[in-house]
């Protein structure tokens, strides 16, 4: 934690305690001690902190269902989170008199390190639930690199920048701004099968209907206006997950009778991994309550700015309404549905 904000207090505007949700690397448990804790590693920052229950935290129960208790975790069982294990800390704010963290709420997402990873992304998108009937039910997490973003200004650029994402994330996600209009678009261009051939997936990538548009558009860029490439990779919900109606209330709103994402936000999600090395993410969840939503993510027109004399507007552009959902990618399904963890490891990737 910086000096700024030990100096904010633990106090919100309102008076109330200042929570984060976190993913925390299991040290150690004391349970013998009053209250039980589990001291934690933080997954992004490395500051170790003592984590314990709220006792004074308010939530419902349905029936038949029990607040998990730090002993779940330590103990043999379903829930036991070995140390290396990494637990998802909820609703939790510091108490300095204590020298503890208090959590609303504790779940267990990565039980041993040989089950996946846990991590906060900067800038992820959970979609909606798909069942049309003629493709495997699914729902997807699209995650952008936008530290490796690309701005071009033809269709070589373009290409290139493309065949580039699809090489070392499997997509690539264009943003557009019109420069005139002061409006925004983006499009998300997906190589498909990853054991693909790399010429295969790039083509693939390049076969849409976006593709074309923004292309055509390269030949009548204008000095106002801005289009980018972004690294993007796509991970599957297990098939129990992607139904998650938890998932829709937090990441999803409705509109003229469809639903739609709320676009890319910090995203705390976990992701387990098979044999084949395959990812699968069984839980998501939004930074904090006030995880601020963006349909084309950070696009950072300060940094993408033209060459003096081409100045971009200052005001924030406009997004385009919500367009479709983007396409499925050209996957085993079957094989991404699954809900069992593999026995191997991964690094966090992006």
């Amino acid at each position: 934690m910086g000096i700024f904000e030990g100096l904010k207090g633990n106090k919100d505007a309102g008076g109330k305690n200042r929570t984060e949700h976190f993913f925390g690397e299991v040290v150690s448990y004391d349970i013998a001690g009053t209250p039980k804790t589990v001291t934690v590693k933080h997954t992004e920052t490395g500051d170790v902190r003592k984590v314990t229950l709220n006792p004074d935290a308010k939530f419902q129960l349905k029936e038949g269902m029990v607040r998990p208790d730090i002993q779940h975790f330590a103990n043999r069982g379903k829930m036991q989170t070995a140390v290396g294990g990494v637990i998802r800390i909820e609703g939790a704010f510091r108490d300095a008199k204590e020298g503890v963290w208090k959590a609303r709420w504790l779940s267990g997402a990565i039980h041993s390190p040989a089950d996946g990873y846990a991590r906060a992304f900067s800038e992820a998108r959970v979609g909606t639930y798909q069942d049309n009937g003629s493709t495997t039910p699914y729902r997807a997490l699209d995650v952008l690199d936008s530290q490796a973003a690309k701005r071009v200004a033809n269709r070589a650029e373009f290409d290139a920048a493309i065949a580039g994402a699809v090489n070392t994330h499997g997509g690539a996600f264009i943003r557009v701004l019109d420069g005139d209009e002061n409006k925004t678009r983006a499009y998300l261009l997906l190589g498909g099968k990853r054991d693909a051939p790399l010429e295969d997936r790039i083509t693939r990538a390049c076969s849409s209907e976006s593709y074309e548009k923004v292309a055509a558009a390269l030949e009548h860029i204008g000095p106002k206006d801005i289009v980018e490439v972004v690294p993007a990779k796509r991970i599957m919900f297990g098939a129990d997950a992607a139904k998650s109606p938890k998932l829709d209330a937090m990441f999803t709103r409705e509109g003229g009778g469809s639903r739609y994402p709320l676009g890319f936000g910090e995203v705390l999600a976990t992701v387990h991994v098979r044999e084949d090395q395959s990812e699968f993410v069984t839980s998501a969840l939004p930074r904090s309550k006030e995880t601020v939503f963006s349909r084309v993510g950070n696009f950072d027109l300060a940094a993408s700015a033209p060459a003096a004399g081409a100045a971009v507007s200052a005001s924030a552009p406009e997004a385009a309404p919500y367009g479709e959902e983007p396409e499925l990618p050209d996957a085993d399904l079957d094989a991404l549905m699954g809900d069992e963890p593999a026995p191997t490891s991964r690094g966090p990737g992006m």
